[in-house]
């Protein structure tokens, strides 16, 4: 028998505050109570499937709503309230245990329910009257023709006394009140089997992607995993069949669309949902933070590299939208919890995350660029040298950060600024005692090419000053001078997005030759005339239109402006063919292309104008 009542609170109650897990109510809601506590307090729900626990004196038993279905419709609520309720789509203990309950609840009043359509069904005879004087029945309608001829005539009304004829008038009521209740019950069988036949010859046009659509849909409301979404939906659908049959199986067809569970789970996502929880869980204990009790190393660093196994081998797309879940919260945890985390093993371990994490998007670069981070980082790599990878982990995922070229807040180059600036010159020019295979170097140079992508202006360029104000860029100018031959960009971290940033090499190099005091001083004349050639070649090789063309086209304008070229005209003549080439150039070009293609012609009347005298 099924225990679940309806209740209506007489009094309002506002519940407890700091997580009792009470639930405020008001005068005269409908409460469903689901559990009989203790003499004081009672589990219950409202009518929103919110639950928690009541005030006996406050509610009182209301048989008005205490129907079947009344209590039906107020667990499935509640059940859907505790799916909803889960964070990161993860059930706590006190949650599953909740859901047991009320998964009982739902079934024993299932089973009350079809025990009592069983029981109505049976339909019982009425009990024949003792005493009365009668007029024989009718005759039923199964008679046959001859006798309802032979009854047709008219016949002598006798009157029965019961005291001598009881038996037989009973025995005749009975027969007759039997055949009319058989009569009926076919009626109705009939009716219900005519209505069942017309409603399953019902055709509802259930489109293929409505189940897919419903799962989505509730699963960007709640921010539940996709399975635990299907199993609400399929949930709802469910309820809604049972409390309305007439379009039950409307409700089966909408529940056979939605994606199966293999469809829809993938271990990989739902293992990055779960450790990211975790850690989460661990960032916001206060208690372990400021006065350990127990040694949680191991336990923290299995998590974080559940994390970066999940990201490495799960589909990028799904988790991409895992980690953009409000407004990238996982991902703003993380540079929260390497703020706090002191352990040096553990922050490497945080930085790997975060440098798969930015090469997945530049959404996520975007939204770690205004956080903490490159902060911590600078402070990291300026005040740890002796400590080779936490610098070479911190400047990477610093480069990584930048390597966009979008705006950064002002007040970052206090820090990321001139004098950070010379301290990874310094660096590069002189080497570390701890880097024996200059990974320390390499790691630098992309580091400054990433913060440079941020200075538009040459004359207001920190890059460009601290290169000024340097003792020498004899080490720096080779690495560029390498990297510009090979064409590489290491500054690029993922795929490009709609605007993606100018190539870090071509660009410091335009820097370097826009201000004279960069031009003249920071390539010696080997590596102006190997410059040279390399221009020559990528302008000649590039296609019309090429973005990187346009580039090359500006460097090499910036180059004969400033630089000693003119003392050697270093093939002048084969760079006046490839410009005269493309001031000529008529190709069919695409549309999007076209602007790029009209802007190579403009330089190359430019230099053809000012600088044609060195070429020849």
């Amino acid at each position: 028998m099924c225990m679940v009542k309806m209740y209506k609170a007489i009094h309002s109650y506002s519940g407890r505050k700091g997580g009792s897990h009470t639930l405020p109510i008001n005068n005269g809601d409908i409460l469903c109570v689901l559990e009989k506590t203790n003499d004081s307090w009672w589990l219950a729900s409202n009518a929103d499937g919110k639950i928690g626990y009541v005030p006996v004196t406050y509610v009182k038993l209301d048989h008005k709503y205490d129907s079947k279905d009344v209590v039906l419709q107020s667990v499935d609520r509640a059940i859907a309230a505790v799916y909803a309720s889960a964070e990161n789509g993860r059930l706590s203990d006190q949650q599953q245990s909740l859901l047991k309950k009320l998964t009982k609840h739902k079934d024993e009043t299932l089973t009350s329910m079809k025990h009592n359509k069983q029981n109505h069904s049976k339909r019982q005879a009425p009990a024949p009257p003792v005493q009365c004087t009668i007029t024989p029945p009718p005759p039923p309608r199964s008679i046959s023709l001859n006798q309802e001829t032979a009854l047709s005539q008219p016949q002598p009304v006798q009157s029965f006394n019961t005291s001598v004829c009881t038996e037989g008038v009973s025995k005749a009521v009975e027969e007759f009140v039997l055949e009319a209740s058989h009569t009926e019950t076919v009626s109705l069988k009939t009716q219900e089997d005519n209505f069942a036949a017309d409603r399953s010859n019902i055709v509802v046009g259930i489109p293929n992607h409505l189940g897919e659509d419903l799962v989505h849909l509730v699963q960007e409301q709640t921010k539940l995993r996709e399975g635990r979404s299907r199993e609400l939906v399929a949930s709802i659908a469910k309820m809604i069949g049972e409390s309305i049959p007439s379009i039950s199986n409307v409700m089966n067809e909408i529940v056979e669309v939605l994606p199966t569970a293999e469809i829809m789970s993938d271990p990989n996502i739902e293992k990055l949902g779960l450790a990211l929880a975790n850690l989460t869980e661990i960032k916001d204990d206060a208690q372990q933070r400021n006065w350990a009790i127990e040694d949680d190393k191991q336990k923290i660093t299995t998590i974080l590299n559940d994390i970066i196994e999940s990201l490495s081998n799960g589909n990028k797309q799904d988790c991409i939208n895992e980690l953009l879940k409000d407004d990238c919260q996982s991902v703003t945890m993380l540079t929260v919890y390497h703020q706090m985390e002191s352990r040096v093993s553990i922050r490497i371990l945080v930085l790997q995350v975060l440098g798969v994490i930015c090469s997945l998007s530049t959404k996520f670069i975007s939204a770690l660029l205004p956080t903490v981070l490159p902060d911590e980082l600078v402070r990291d790599i300026t005040e740890h040298c002796d400590d080779i990878q936490r610098i070479c982990f911190s400047a990477l995922v610093l480069s990584m950060v930048f390597s966009t070229g979008e705006p950064v807040p002002v007040g970052y180059y206090d820090t990321v600024g001139e004098k950070f600036i010379g301290f990874l010159l310094k660096c590069i020019e002189n080497g570390l005692e701890e880097d024996s295979q200059d990974q320390v170097g390499d790691i630098f140079v992309r580091l400054i090419l990433s913060i440079n992508l941020h200075f538009l202006i040459p004359q207001d360029n920190l890059t460009l000053n601290a290169v000024v104000t340097g003792q020498s860029s004899t080490t720096l100018s080779e690495k560029i001078m390498l990297l510009v031959n090979r064409g590489d960009d290491p500054v690029v971290t993922c795929e490009a997005n709609d605007c993606p940033p100018p190539h870090s090499v071509v660009k410091f190099l335009q820097d370097i030759f826009s201000r004279d005091d960069t031009a003249q001083s920071f390539l010696y004349t080997n590596d102006l005339l190997v410059l040279i050639d390399i221009l020559t070649r990528n302008i000649s090789d590039l296609s019309p239109g090429d973005k990187l063309r346009t580039e090359y086209l500006d460097l090499l304008l910036n180059v004969l402006k400033r630089s000693s070229y003119h003392e050697t005209k270093h093939k002048g003549n084969e760079i006046l063919s490839v410009l005269e080439r493309i001031r000529d150039e008529d190709a069919f070009i695409e549309d999007n292309l076209q602007t790029n293609v009209e802007f190579d012609k403009r330089i190359v009347n430019i230099i053809l104008q000012e600088h044609k005298d060195c070429l020849v």
